[in-house]
Formats: structure tokens, sequence, C-alpha cells
């Protein structure tokens, strides 16, 4: 076993050895097939109806400490309360996703009114960080037909749910997390619940211990070789 993966690592650089003196650069190809040589795994943490400072800047300390990132799907009417938690986020290349600006339930409203929420928190997002989001996810991950279409941006969803929002008991979440990740996984949790802030401080190191690399939604399905599209759901990015 040893000598076959000592062979598979040789061969990986022999190929970015190979590439590099033809003249080609692919940073994403490389990145890629370094990971694989070294056995990373890739998953996306995810945070919904923040920000809410003493818990998302909690998350946020863990995630810096650990050179990691995630994505929050924000509330526009909490970002306006609390915008420095999404500056803070944004500088360190996490992912900001809108949530809808009041939290509204979307299912079976009108376009207009789909339409209206959605810009309120994009609008938002933009003048915090300067950048309009590209990604959506709808509140209790309701996502009829009309409510995809309508978005205009890619809906994602999950594949690990910690049901924190229910139990917040801060070891539930962490097992929730622990037994059931799995590399493309992408997980649900909410930076509102005080024990899930304190959850990440168990969750975030144990990930890195087992060879996990934190990044963005954007960046896991980039990783995978998938391009988010609009008005498609995503769950993992495998």
């Amino acid at each position: 076993m040893k000598h076959k993966a000592f062979i598979s690592v040789f061969l990986s650089i022999l190929i970015l050895l190979n590439l590099s003196a033809c003249g080609f650069k692919n940073e994403r190809f490389e990145e890629s097939v370094a990971a694989k040589a070294a056995n990373v795994k890739y998953a996306a943490l995810t945070f919904d109806d923040g920000p809410y400072t003493p818990v998302t800047n909690k998350i946020l300390d863990v995630l810096e400490k650990c050179n990691s990132k995630a994505t929050f799907f924000i509330v526009g009417n909490r970002a306006e309360l609390y915008p420095e938690s999404v500056k803070r986020a944004y500088s360190l290349g996490c992912e900001i996703g809108n949530h809808t600006y009041s939290h509204a339930d979307l299912c079976s409203k009108s376009h207009a009114v789909i339409e209206d929420e959605l810009r309120g928190c994009s609008n938002v997002i933009l003048k915090i960080t300067g950048e309009r989001e590209s990604l959506f996810r709808p509140t209790g991950g309701k996502n009829d037909e009309c409510l995809i279409k309508d978005s205009g941006r890619a809906v994602i969803l999950w594949s690990v749910d910690t049901l924190d929002w229910s139990h917040k008991n801060s070891a539930k979440t962490a097992r929730a997390v622990l037994d059931n990740i799995e590399d493309g996984s992408i997980v649900l949790m909410h930076d509102l619940i005080p024990s899930t802030g304190k959850a990440c401080e168990i969750i975030i190191p144990e990930l890195k211990k087992r060879g996990y690399e934190l990044v963005t939604v954007s960046e896991l399905l980039e990783l995978n070789g998938i391009t988010p599209e609009q008005g498609k759901r995503y769950y993992k990015a495998k």
C-alpha cells in the first residue's frame, strides 16, 4: 500500500513538472492534483440567519485561527444592524450569500415580492462588501420551482443538517457535523445560536485534524468542476 501511495504522489508531481515545462499553468488544476496527492478533503460550512455579532465573531475567530473559510447566508435587515461582522467575514475570504431581506417565507409569493426581498438583501450586501452576491438560500430550505426560477441565482441547500436551531446543544451540533461530513459536503448551521458558536470551536479544529480544507461554497463547487448556474439547486459538490 505504501509503495502504491508513493507511486501515486510521484506521478502527480511528475505531471505538474511536465505541464510547467510546457509553459502550461492552471492554478486550480495544480491545486486539485496536489490536493489529491496529499489526500485532502474539501467541505463547506454554511451559516444562515445572521449576522449576530456575539456568535458570528466567535465563528470568525476560529475560522481565522484555523486558516479556513465559510459561507454566510445573511438576512439583510440583520446585516444592517451588524455590518462590521459582515465586513470582517468578507475580509477573511468568506462568501456572503442572500437569505432574503427580512427572513421572509417566499413560497407561493408573487414574483414582485420575491424580487423585492432578494433585491433588498442584495443591496445591503453591495453596500457592505462592494460586490453583489451570486448565491441564494431560501428560508427554511423551501425551494419550490417558482421560487427557484424567480431567484435569479444559484440555490444552495445542504447535505448535512445539524438541526442546531432546534436542540441548541453544542455537543449535538458538533456530533452532527463530525459524524456525517464527507468530501464535498455542504453543512447547515445558524450563526444566531450561541451554542453553534461554541460548537464551531470543536468542529473546525477537528476537521482540520482530519485533513479537511474548509472553503466557501463557490470554491467547493469549482474544485469539483461545477459552475453554479442560476435557477439550479445544489446540495453538495459530489
